[in-house]
């Protein structure tokens, strides 16, 4: 609060991501549970909102150490072990291979 008071802002709220997200996407009127998810490159946050009578209030969070890199991992794995399976080529002796696999997941 104080930051945007000192940038010669005014706020009258500060709401916290997973809030603005339901907000924006205009589902704080629907009474319902809502899963905001936020995948990044180094982490994947989840967000359970319960909406009721036009509140909206975080009932779970979970903040665990896993993103998009950790995905991209599995799949360059799984590719690597199908050449080899396949061709009978390891290519994880082959930086490039690896890199260019890496890139097309």
């Amino acid at each position: 609060m104080n930051v945007g008071l000192m940038a010669g802002l005014d706020p009258l709220i500060l709401i916290n991501e997973p809030i603005a997200s339901a907000i924006s996407y205009g589902l704080i009127n629907k009474e319902s549970l809502i899963a905001i998810c936020d995948l990044g490159s180094k982490n994947f946050d989840v967000s359970i909102l319960q909406s009721f009578n036009g509140d909206l209030n975080i009932v779970g969070k979970h903040d665990p150490f896993l993103g998009g890199d950790d995905f991209d991992n599995v799949v360059v794995e799984y590719l690597v072990s199908e050449i080899k399976c396949i061709h009978g080529i390891d290519g994880t002796i082959d930086k490039l291979v690896v890199q260019m696999l890496r890139q097309a997941s």
